[in-house]
């Protein structure tokens, strides 16, 4: 009889147990044994040293990565020493009048052409300096060093100092005079124009674009004699009613009525005044034109006058010609104002839009 020999038993494999693999051993590191210093090298062997790289080039080295630190947080990184180099402190620029005033130099160009008052020209240094001393002793400065009073008022323009020093009795010594106030060929202008206008028994309207301005002209005005209201972005609404029937009700005391451009919207009505004058223009016509209609409205009895005073030889002219082909070539779309029959041809159209966009 055959003896049968039993399977095996295939039995599933337990649970639990992983293959291990065999860890790889390392080799040992082959150390060069360095010449012995007694023996001199000869030519021969001197060229082959140079031909032939050392035993120290094929030597495997192991580098361990030093942990960068950053000047920054104090944290180790783990990128290598090329990449993470120590971050530098960011430099900032110090303080300069010169360089922040200078940003936008088109409107420093239109505030010079306005008044020098509204850049730095007149103060010197040392005159800030001996404000920011006594500013330093009033409450409102305490936490600040006279170092930083120096540099906060060395941004201002000379306008604005002038009327920091005219809130504080111990600075007065310090306000600008006359001959500063009227150091300017547009307000000698409106000197000789409002002294016109008043002798002929005229009532004036004083628009600007820009609120420090109307500050200087009030300092102007008073220095004149003329009495006046103001009207500007900064007015309560609740008081702007009032200034404008104060204004209408008094002829023969009020002269004046300073008014800033874009202020009160088409509610304003003054048509108890029949001349208008821009202290400076807009680049939109639009503004300006509505400007002058818060006295060219219904129950004006009295034909309007509209002066625009601009210095010659600045951005003023520049301004005042784009304004121009503006409004002519809303004119000419639109079929508006006095030249809606004179220029309603193809050729006026296309020589304005030429000139807009040359």
């Amino acid at each position: 009889m055959k003896k049968r020999k039993k399977p095996k038993k295939r039995g599933r494999p337990r649970r639990g147990r992983k293959k291990t693999e065999p860890e790889p051993t390392e080799e040992p590191e082959e150390v060069a044994e360095e010449p012995s210093k007694e023996t001199e090298p000869t030519d021969a062997e001197a060229s082959e040293t140079l031909e032939t790289p050392s035993d120290e080039a094929n030597k495997p080295q192991v580098t361990t990565t030093p942990a960068a630190v950053s000047s920054r947080t104090r944290s180790n990184s783990v990128l290598p020493p090329e990449v993470a180099k120590p971050l530098e402190p960011v430099i900032r620029a110090p303080y300069a009048s010169s360089v922040s005033s200078m940003n936008n130099i088109f409107m420093q160009l239109r505030k010079i052409a306005n008044h020098p008052l509204l850049v730095r020209a007149f103060y010197s240094q040392e005159q800030i300096r001996e404000i920011a001393t006594h500013l330093a002793t009033l409450d409102e400065y305490k936490k600040s060093s006279v170092d930083r009073i120096v540099d906060e008022i060395s941004d201002f323009s000379d306008f604005r100092i002038h009327q920091l020093c005219k809130d504080k009795p111990p600075l007065h010594h310090f306000i600008l005079g006359r001959e500063h106030l009227e150091s300017c060929g547009k307000a000698l202008k409106l000197k000789e124009t409002l002294a016109e206008l008043r002798t002929e028994g005229h009532r004036v309207l004083l628009f600007s674009q820009m609120t420090r301005v109307l500050s200087i002209l009030e300092d102007l005005v008073t220095l004149w004699g003329y009495k006046y209201v103001r009207l500007d972005g900064n007015t309560p609404v609740t008081q702007r009613q009032l200034l404008i029937d104060r204004f209408n009700d008094e002829p023969d005391t009020l002269f004046i009525f300073l008014l800033s451009t874009r202020a009160g919207g088409v509610g304003i009505n003054l048509t108890s005044a029949d001349t208008v004058i821009f202290y400076d223009i807009a680049f939109n016509p639009q503004v300006d034109r509505q400007a002058e209609d818060r006295c060219h409205r219904l129950g004006q009895m009295k034909p309007v006058t509209i002066y625009k005073m601009i210095s010659t030889d600045s951005v003023d002219q520049h301004m005042l010609k784009m304004a121009d082909r503006k409004a002519q070539l809303n004119d000419v779309m639109l079929e508006e104002g006095s030249k809606k029959k004179d220029k309603t041809k193809v050729w006026a159209l296309r020589s304005l839009l030429s000139s807009v966009f040359e």
